[in-house]
């Protein structure tokens, strides 16, 4: 009956020790469960805090054709930039960075761009497009053309310079204003009122006019949208001023009393 007793005892003692490790494991695991937490929380923390790195690339240069001058554009990209976005930038030919336009035009398709260098190869000097901040939304170039600089030979570019419509970000949805420069990036003329969206745009140089297909934000919802109305405006090449509507009032009541009823 002792010898019972003493068993029963033993096997008790025995419950009570192992429950206790048990538990002092598992306020320990609970313990390294929140250090392991609070330390992911705090790498989180940092990370959100952290602003993203970012440099300056310069692209594939283009030449113009029969002339000393090569565009470089000028890029900024951030350090974590994707396997993708290294490939384009590093591997592929010039002639798939940019697109063909018209037979007379190609459009620099390079994104992120910010700036663009003009460098001679006749004396070996460079300068840039734009002396200030800011984002190149579109550029169109002259393909094939001599180094006249006369009536005709020019470069047309678009510019986005304010969050215009304040979502904290500066893209194509602010709209954008067109300029008009020189085939060397020099005489630059703004072209267009501040804050469009260019659809297209043509140049007839024995009429030496320049006309832009546009939308406007018409109804100032700073969207740029089908419920805002569409503009063809129009500026002379050779004496360029901001472009004005080539459609009178008069016609567009018309046309309104025509077909709108």
């Amino acid at each position: 009956m002792e010898k019972f007793k003493f068993i029963i005892a033993i096997v008790i003692m025995v419950s009570v020790v192992l429950a206790c490790n048990k538990s002092k494991i598992e306020e320990e695991d609970d313990d390294t469960k929140s250090e392991r937490f609070e330390k992911l929380k705090d790498k989180d923390e940092k990370d959100e805090d952290s602003e993203v790195e970012s440099k300056v690339v310069f692209g594939n240069p283009y030449l113009l054709q029969n002339s000393p001058y090569v565009l470089i554009p000028v890029r900024i990209v951030s350090t974590d930039e994707n396997i993708f976005g290294k490939l384009k930038r590093e591997y592929l030919t010039p002639e798939q960075l940019y697109s063909k336009y018209t037979d007379s035009y190609n459009r620099l398709d390079y994104g992120n761009m910010y700036n663009v260098l003009f460098y001679s190869s006749a004396d070996s000097t460079g300068y840039t497009l734009l002396n200030r901040k800011a984002y190149i939304n579109k550029i169109y170039v002259p393909s094939g053309m001599d180094t006249d600089t006369s009536r005709g030979n020019f470069i047309i570019f678009t510019l986005i310079e304010e969050d215009y419509n304040g979502d904290k970000e500066i893209d194509e949805d602010d709209g954008e204003t067109v300029y008009k420069c020189s085939l060397y990036g020099q005489d630059i003329r703004q072209i267009s009122p501040d804050r469009v969206r260019l659809i297209n745009w043509k140049s007839v140089n024995a009429a030496d006019r320049i006309y832009l297909y546009i939308t406007d934000d018409t109804n100032s919802d700073k969207k740029f949208d089908h419920e805002d109305a569409s503009k063809i405006i129009s500026t002379s090449i050779s004496n360029s001023n901001i472009a004005k509507d080539i459609v009178s009032d008069s016609l567009k009541n018309s046309m309104n009393s025509l077909y709108i009823k």
